[in-house]
This record gives C-alpha cells, structure tokens and sequence, in this order.
C-alpha cells in the first residue's frame, strides 16, 4: 500500500488531486488517503507514528506556513518523499533545505497534473524497487535502504556506508561497514542518484546541500572534499537533479 497524506486548507484541491492521483495509478486499490486541512492536526496525528510515504503539503494553510509544519515533519520522517502545492511558486530558502521533490501548482491544466502526479507515483514505486544494501555493525548485519544512503567511502576491506540519521545531525552511529568494492556499489547505485565526487566516495545527490569551490556540504552539515578530477561530471549530475525536480 501507498500511504499518501494530503494537508491543505482547500478541500475541493484535496479532492481533485486524488481523484488526479488514483486516475494516473490505473486504481484505488492500493492507495490510502490522509485528510488534513490544518498543520497542526497533521503533526499531531504523525506524532503517534503514522507511516507517510507521501506528503502533499500546501505552502500556507490557515493555521501555519508549509515549511514550519514540513521542518517538523523532517525531524522524524526523514525518508518520506514531500511535494509542496501552491497557488504560485516561489519556494524560500527554508523550503529548499527541506530537499522537497517537487513543486504543484494548482494553477496547471489537468493534463499537466496528470502528467506531474503520474512522475511522482513512478518515484514512489522505484523508490520501493531501489537496491537494498547489506552493512554490518558490532557482529550484526543491516539490510540498509539505498536512499537512505548520504554517502559510501572507501574502508579497510570494503567501504564504510553513512546512512541519514533522524534529525539530519551528524552521528557516528549511523556509519555500517559492507564488504563490497567502492566501485562495485557505484555499478549497483548510479541509476539511483549516486554519483563519484572523489574516487573516495561516492554520494547521494539527494542529501548534497550546497557545492562550494572543492567541497560539498551534506544536509547533516558534513563536508566533503570534491576532487579536480570529478568536478565537471558532479556538476553535472547534480544540475541534472535539480532540474528533475524543480523545473517542471
């Protein structure tokens, strides 16, 4: 099942986009919808561990602004994938940070809704069908979610897997060993937005913060040095991304 809330003041949108949304899955049959029309009634809900694998959040509902009540959201539900909606589109700074997947503007024509909400289902689905990657830690192993990977780094034996951890601050005890070779893994995740920033490493474009000069920033904070060598084809990359998931 695809668990979908959709929070937003206007209900008739609510109604629409679902009706958009089960259209483009070809049925209703393996959706669940979460109806809110106040940000704070929907974090109290989540708060007692409701499982989101889409949020649709409006910019700005009566009673909050959509970052305020996505930043929250952030703080537990790091791996949710969020769309914001609006009437107009000027995403802030705070909105950026966030790393939504998408801008919906209520404004488009149905046939670019459709084709819009279809994109999103499709990440969705893949999203579920991406790799699983084996990593131990203390004796135990882990079946660890590709996108939940910030970054893979070359080890002793293997490469040292850094997962996000809740709250996006760095932790030590988010890092797993994997006996599998850097490059091995590479063939394994580049169709997933992995991409070589120094023949160290490899990272996820997802949680790429910002590029400065010879480095990267992560969402946690880190910072990453970016090799001459890699420079060009991360740049690269990481317009790809941005493109894919902004300019709509």
């Amino acid at each position: 099942m695809i668990n979908i809330a959709i929070c937003d003041d206007d209900t008739f949108f609510i109604d629409y986009i679902e009706k958009v949304i089960v259209e483009v899955n070809g049925s209703d049959k393996d959706i669940n919808f979460y109806e809110y029309t106040k940000g704070k009634v929907f974090l109290w809900d989540v708060e007692d561990g409701m499982d989101i694998d889409l949020l649709i959040l409006d910019i700005k509902l009566d009673d909050a602004m959509g970052d305020q009540v996505a930043v929250e959201f952030r703080k537990k539900h790091l791996n949710t994938t969020l769309v914001f909606c609006s009437g107009f589109c000027n995403p802030s700074p705070e909105m950026i940070k966030i790393a939504p997947y998408r801008f919906l503007i209520k404004q488009y024509s149905r046939e670019k809704m459709l084709d819009e909400c279809e994109e999103i289902i499709d990440y969705l689905k893949n999203k579920r069908t991406a790799p699983m990657i084996k990593g131990y830690k203390e004796r135990e192993h882990f079946q660890i979610e590709s996108d939940d990977i910030m970054y893979i780094s070359i080890a002793r034996r293997g490469t040292n897997i850094h997962v996000c951890p809740r709250g996006l601050k760095n932790n030590n005890n988010n890092v797993f060993h994997c006996k599998k070779k850097i490059e091995d893994l590479y063939e394994q995740l580049k169709e997933y937005n992995f991409v070589y920033a120094h023949n160290s490493y490899i990272v996820n474009l997802k949680y790429i913060k910002k590029r400065v000069k010879e480095e990267i920033e992560l969402m946690n904070g880190e910072t990453l040095s970016v090799s001459r060598a890699r420079t060009a084809e991360l740049k690269k990359r990481m317009v790809e991304y941005m493109e894919t998931k902004y300019e709509r």
